[in-house]
């Protein structure tokens, strides 16, 4: 009897052990797209050194990352696989239903992206595709910065001289 029970018990391990190693972790989210600067259409030929990081709505990255740190590729596109959420071996992914916010960067300076604006999207299911085409504007001055304040975000303050100066309310100082 104690045989059958220790070996009913090490096949009952057995199986939790096995169905932990086969645990599945969902397809990513992936969006992907144009990028436009200063109204002019980027391509793989003519602009590099540009990086595309995707956080949640309050700016804390996925686990792992959502980004693209190659540029674009040969037909143009930004790809970026956002992770997908699985309570045990995907904590750190997003929710379908969740905000995400689309940061572009050249040469470690951030760039404003004004559509969509201010780089928010929605993430959808797993194994989903989304194209969302980036618009983007540089900010003033010689290292094209719209993060004057060193914080890594663009603050409200910010945001504003930015919109006056893409609106064409005030020039570039």
């Amino acid at each position: 009897m104690f045989i059958k029970y220790s070996f009913l018990t090490i096949l009952l391990s057995l199986l939790l052990v096995i169905s932990n190693v086969w645990a599945i972790i969902p397809i990513p989210c992936r969006i992907g797209g144009t990028l436009t600067v200063n109204d002019k259409i980027i391509t793989h030929e003519n602009e590099s050194d540009y990086i595309f990081i995707v956080t949640r709505e309050n700016s804390m990255p996925f686990v792992p990352a959502a980004e693209d740190k190659d540029g674009l590729n040969k037909y143009n596109n930004y790809l970026i696989d956002i992770p997908i959420y699985e309570p045990s071996d995907q904590k750190g992914g997003a929710k379908p239903g969740d905000i995400g916010i689309i940061n572009v960067y050249k040469n470690n300076s951030k760039l404003l992206v004004t559509s969509p604006p201010g780089g928010f999207f929605v993430v959808n299911e797993e194994g989903t595709q989304i194209q969302i085409d980036i618009k983007a504007v540089t900010g003033p001055g010689d290292d094209n910065k719209w993060d004057v304040g060193g914080d890594g975000r663009i603050g409200l303050e910010e945001a504003i001289q930015a919109l006056q100066i893409v609106s064409g309310i005030i020039v570039h100082p």
